[in-house]
């Protein structure tokens, strides 16, 4: 399988229907994230290899490119939670939903990421303890799992208040990943560009 089948693939697992909540008018769901594998399928949003990467993924929304920091993603439950991550700002972006911001893209990211790998290791306190004591962005992942036991959102359709999701944002917010951010930046969700040539799935010939 090659590698944009292998990203569509993890965006239609059975766990990734589990994903079903709403956040500033902005709904999150698998069937939203089967358009985004679809979109991959026909090279619409396109997918890469990029060594260069400090995570395992990353959108790249002014290329409608989801970049993998190598095939390997694909072997770990935190790699292919990661192209979930990545798969909710292409989905913002294929949806030109411009009304998101930054800070709220990221919590729905992040929320998807999680509720996918809670439903994929069926909620193992091993997975718990990795996302609350191993995790380097631990304070976000905290407060990313007492949102979604909160409101059992692996489990239930969930239409998040901006009053429920606050404390996770300003969390988001505080790590310095983020720091170049401002509070109501948009994300740039300018919709999927006309498909460009085809080009090999095994590397990326651009500078990002």
């Amino acid at each position: 399988m090659d590698l944009k089948n292998r990203v569509a693939a993890v965006l239609d697992e059975p766990s990734v229907q589990h994903i079903r909540f709403q956040i500033e008018g902005l709904p999150v769901n698998g069937s939203r994230l089967g358009r985004v594998a679809d979109k991959i399928r026909s090279e619409e949003i396109h997918v890469y290899v990029w060594e260069k990467l400090k995570n395992p993924a990353e959108y790249v929304p002014e290329r409608d490119s989801i970049l993998l920091r190598d095939a390997d993603v694909f072997s770990y439950s935190y790699g292919k939670s990661m192209i979930v991550h990545e798969a909710v700002h292409a989905m913002i972006d294929m949806d030109k939903a411009r009304a998101t911001t930054l800070f709220s893209s990221e919590v729905a990211a992040y929320l998807a990421q999680v509720i996918y790998d809670l439903v994929a290791s069926g909620g193992n306190s091993k997975f718990r303890f990795k996302a609350l004591i191993m995790n380097p962005d631990g304070r976000v992942a905290r407060e990313t799992l007492a949102l979604i036991d909160k409101f059992n959102m692996t489990n239930k359709i969930v239409n998040l208040k901006w009053q429920d999701y606050q404390a996770m944002r300003e969390t988001i917010k505080a790590n310095p990943v983020y720091k170049d951010w401002g509070d109501k930046q948009l994300f740039p969700a300018d919709g999927l560009k006309p498909p460009m040539p085809k080009r090999q799935d095994r590397g990326c010939g651009c500078s990002f």
